[in-house]
């Protein structure tokens, strides 16, 4: 599935410990996410894309609208200034457009 004249290059985050057992597990996790993601979009921006799309999701729903936003400016700084497309906005765009009054957030 491809839309013309767009080619994907793909980067992926390698996670090394992957235990979900605990909170401070969970943390680690988070901790090894936030620094492999700037590796991955160091990699992919060598192929000198146009648009910057995350195909991740809890990431970008974390602490809400502000948390979202804060993440797209800093993957968009290491992009070299790239837009960012995130799961978060997509969710919200849809949410409008289908007629969704007041969304909530819940952070956690």
């Amino acid at each position: 599935m491809t839309v013309p004249g767009v080619t994907p290059h793909v980067s992926r985050i390698h996670i090394r410990d992957q235990k979900l057992d605990s909170d401070e597990a969970f943390e680690h996790l988070l901790e090894q996410i936030r620094v492999e993601i700037e590796y991955a979009v160091e990699r992919v921006i060598t192929a000198e894309p146009d648009y910057m799309v995350m195909g991740m999701s809890a990431e970008t729903f974390w602490d809400g609208v502000e948390g979202n936003r804060k993440f797209t400016k800093m993957i968009s700084d290491w992009a070299g200034g790239l837009k960012v497309a995130t799961g978060a906005e997509a969710c919200e765009r849809a949410l409008k457009l289908f007629g969704a009054g007041k969304i909530g957030v819940v952070t956690p």
